[in-house]
């Protein structure tokens, strides 16, 4: 009957939005971070106000700007080998721990694509950005298994 009617996954998508096929056709990685608040920190922000920042908005990271601008991204993971390393915690910034250059992704990037940057990188967080440079939030790997996007 699908192919006589010449019913396409598509088709599928429109009339059931909300299974999976349609989330997976139509969520965006904006869609998605902005269910959260955004974390954020300043580049000169102290330790203890990117764990606070880590830990009140629950994602595992947040993202470090300079004036509005992204500058790096500091995951839980950068806190722990920061601290294996010797480093004295009180005198640390948010520049000290960061990772440069993340990974970012574009608002209306399909969730379902965003698989794909999160395997080729072998990370779990991607900060999302508007037209090229406005920080919208992070995606969490673990968001696209909420959302059902992937199993």
């Amino acid at each position: 009957l699908i192919k006589a009617k010449n019913f396409s996954s598509q088709d599928f998508s429109k009339y059931h939005p909300g299974g999976n096929l349609g989330k997976r056709m139509y969520t965006t990685a904006g869609d998605i971070c902005t269910k959260h608040d955004a974390p954020q920190n300043d580049i000169n922000d102290s330790l203890s106000l990117v764990l606070a920042e880590i830990s009140s908005k629950r994602l595992g990271a947040t993202a470090v700007l300079e004036n509005g601008e992204i500058k790096g991204i500091i995951t839980d993971g950068d806190i722990r080998r920061a601290l294996q390393k010797g480093a004295d915690i009180y005198s640390l910034k948010a520049m000290d721990v960061m990772g440069e250059n993340p990974k970012t992704i574009g608002a209306s990037t399909l969730a379902a694509q965003t698989l794909e940057v999160f395997k080729l990188h072998k990370i779990t967080h991607l900060l999302v950005v508007e037209e090229g440079k406005k920080y919208l939030g992070v995606l969490h790997l673990h968001d696209l298994h909420k959302e059902g996007i992937i199993e």
